[in-house]
């Protein structure tokens, strides 16, 4: 009787916890979901000690699909210019392969959502520190990201770095 009486609360926890998730993804906003995928693109990113390659190479390929296919990336500073998903995937892989340790957080972003709701601009302002062989560096990046939203998923089409700054650690 007393072991009912627990499975019956048990359900009914299980029961709300499911509701309230559910309720909570509904009122979250398209600029939510594009916001939380930049956070989850920027922890995927980041790795605390190097990679094998096999590893490398699986990141390099999850990092690649938050990318639209006909992907563009442009720096105004730097020659760097990419426009493919297997572009992007192989200059990940590399980079993992050749440094011990990548930090890349997203700390300011601002995301316009377009009147379509299909599309979206977000300004976003990133601290990236890297460490290799050579030592380590630390960077203040600004960008200019385009989003789509692509069968229910919000993935980046356009990426133009607008500014970069070397900070002293």
């Amino acid at each position: 009787m007393m072991q009912n009486a627990i499975f019956k609360i048990v359900g009914v926890v299980v029961v709300a916890v499911a509701i309230a998730i559910a309720v909570a993804k509904a009122c979250e906003s398209e600029v939510d979901r594009i916001n939380r995928r930049m956070d989850e693109l920027c922890d995927l990113s980041s790795m605390s000690s190097q990679e094998s390659n096999l590893a490398a190479g699986m990141r390099a390929k999850k990092i690649s699909e938050f990318f639209m296919p006909g992907i563009e990336i442009r720096a105004e500073s730097a020659p760097i210019s990419i426009s493919s998903r297997g572009e992007l995937r192989r200059l990940v892989f590399q980079s993992r392969t050749q440094l011990n340790s990548i930090d890349v957080d997203a700390r300011k972003k601002d995301t316009v959502l377009d009147e379509s709701g299909k599309t979206a601009r977000m300004a976003v302002s990133m601290r990236i520190s890297a460490r290799g062989p050579q030592g380590s560096e630390t960077f203040r990046e600004a960008f200019e990201i385009d989003w789509t939203k692509d069968d229910g998923e919000w993935n980046i089409q356009n990426v133009d770095r607008r500014e970069t700054i070397r900070l002293i650690d």
